[in-house]
């Protein structure tokens, strides 16, 4: 086709009947390993090099890849996306995890560039989307995505169908140090917007009583001695905020309903009614409610 050096006059058509999705793993930043899967398109972009009118249709079949930062395996995703002009509809788009659990997407977005107008419905049962060192997560997933672009709204509910984490290394990913009763918490450093800081969420989190938290050893970087170590069980309702160019919040509690403390080899029954209760922006630093009982001979 055509592509002008300036204004309007793009003329450009582009087919195939199938190439493999691996070409497009450099693109991922890392984000993405194992890609596998074809792709097969026939689009056409015409009007101006900035803003051009698409039509066509992209289709995915067959694809598998792994998620680097969670370790977890998707397969099996299928799905079609149409172009006609302003509009783009996403044709009911399927993603298996390696349990065979799915995560359904479906919407559309209308209007021109990134000032577009969304409408995103996702749904699972059950899909991973944590297998690694820190734990592993399955969730029900309800949510709707409006908005725009640049500044989509999230809502809905996420339930943990299945939860394992690993509260040594969550810590350890969340802040360099833990610190003592009284003293001040370890200064955040700012960060600058990300391209997804306009954006909005309001997110309910069940929990019912099934996730399991565990750690070994947990200690503050600049000391040798342990400070806790534990399983437990424990469930909650928390809800996770945010609003445009602002940081995410998560408020609410985690009731302990069993589980253990390990101190220097002594080991503690934690009672029940316990509670970790999160507060605010910093999920690293909750607020501690738990009594532990030992009997000694």
């Amino acid at each position: 086709g055509t592509v002008p050096l300036d204004g309007p006059g793009l003329d450009v058509r582009a087919e195939t009947n199938g190439i493999q999705a691996a070409l497009l793993e450099p693109l991922t930043r890392s984000h993405v390993a194992e890609l596998q899967g074809t792709l097969k398109f026939s689009v056409a972009a015409t009007g101006a090099v900035k803003g051009p009118t698409v039509r066509g249709d992209v289709t995915v079949a067959g694809v598998q890849f792994r998620f680097t930062p969670t370790g977890a395996l998707f397969k099996n995703t299928n799905g079609a996306i149409h172009f006609d002009a302003d509009r783009v509809d996403v044709e009911r788009f399927v993603i298996e995890d390696d349990d065979g659990h799915s995560l359904t997407l479906s919407g559309s977005s209308a209007g021109g560039g990134l000032g577009r107008l969304l409408e995103i419905v996702a749904r699972s049962s059950g899909i991973h989307l944590l297998r690694n060192e820190l734990g592993e997560l399955a969730l029900g997933v309800d949510v709707h995505g409006t908005g725009t672009v640049l500044a989509p709204r999230i809502d809905g509910t996420v339930s943990v169908e299945r939860g394992r984490l690993e509260v040594d290394k969550v810590l350890a990913k969340l802040t360099k140090r833990t610190y003592a009763p009284g003293e001040e918490p370890p200064t955040q450093v700012s960060s600058e917007p990300g391209m997804f800081s306009e954006a909005s969420l309001d997110v309910r989190i069940r929990i019912p009583d099934n996730l399991v938290l565990r750690g070994r050893n947990m200690k503050p970087s600049t000391g040798t001695v342990g400070l806790v170590g534990g399983n437990i069980t424990a469930g909650g309702d928390l809800r996770g905020t945010k609003r445009a160019a602002s940081s995410t919040t998560l408020l609410g509690s985690v009731q302990i309903v069993r589980g253990t403390y390990d101190f220097q080899g002594r080991r503690f029954q934690i009672e029940n009614g316990n509670e970790i209760r999160l507060r605010g922006e910093d999920m690293s630093d909750p607020s501690l409610h738990i009594t532990a009982t030992r009997d000694i001979a």
